[in-house]
């Protein structure tokens, strides 16, 4: 599946979600959570977030992602300290790679 994390996020009234420097993207939420740490994570696990980390910063075209790689990705930002408006967005984002 081909993802474009370069989308924004936006609020409620669909304006766009600022950070300090710019418009928060599915890049940086996907990132932050890939970096955050999980519960029983092994050095195996924690490589493959590396490498989906490396994937996903900086791309300037949509990333390809193998099934278990969009699995680990939601799972990241659904553990991570998100609110639930950026949760539920990213999925959204996300899924919409699929149709």
């Amino acid at each position: 599946m081909r993802i474009d994390f370069s989308q924004v996020l936006q609020d409620l009234n669909g304006t766009p979600i600022k950070t300090e420097d710019a418009s928060l993207t599915l890049e940086q939420v996907a990132v932050s959570a890939l970096l955050q740490p999980a519960k029983d994570e092994t050095g195996d696990s924690k490589y493959a977030k590396y490498k989906l980390i490396k994937a996903i910063h900086g791309a300037t075209e949509p990333v390809e992602l193998k099934a278990e790689e969009v699995s680990q990705v939601k799972r990241a930002i659904g553990e991570s300290q998100f609110t639930a408006l950026v949760t539920g967005q990213a999925w959204d984002l996300i899924e919409s790679a699929k149709s």
